[in-house]
């Protein structure tokens, strides 16, 4: 059974070495089949340990009201990614979401939401 990911919330931590390494992990993921990507630390900052539940909350709620939000911030793609944030927010009624995080100390964890009934 493949699942299909209607969006997936990138930890986006905007360095280069994490950026490349959570790209490249995802393109292994979903190869040719990427969902629309978002990063949302641009609104909140690097909240350290509540970052996670801060986004969850961010993330889970503008879905509530109809949409995933684009990157704020986000202005040229770098073509070596190959992955590219939105750019305008994305209408979402339902879906199966995917929400990337990585911890200090080598941490890292993909949270799989959904609203779908």
């Amino acid at each position: 059974m493949v699942i299909r990911f209607d969006a997936v919330k990138a930890h986006a931590t905007g360095s280069d070495a994490n950026d490349r390494t959570e790209c490249n992990g995802m393109k292994q993921v979903f190869g040719d089949r990427m969902p629309p990507v978002t990063g949302l630390k641009p609104f909140i900052g690097h909240t350290v340990g509540a970052s996670g539940v801060v986004e969850l909350i961010l993330f889970t709620e503008s879905v509530k009201r109809g949409f995933v939000p684009a990157t704020p911030g986000f202005a040229v793609p770098d073509e070596e990614l190959t992955v590219t944030p939105l750019i305008e927010p994305l209408p979402v009624k339902d879906g199966i979401f995917m929400l990337n995080y990585f911890g200090f100390g080598g941490n890292c964890t993909s949270l799989i939401v959904s609203n779908r009934k």
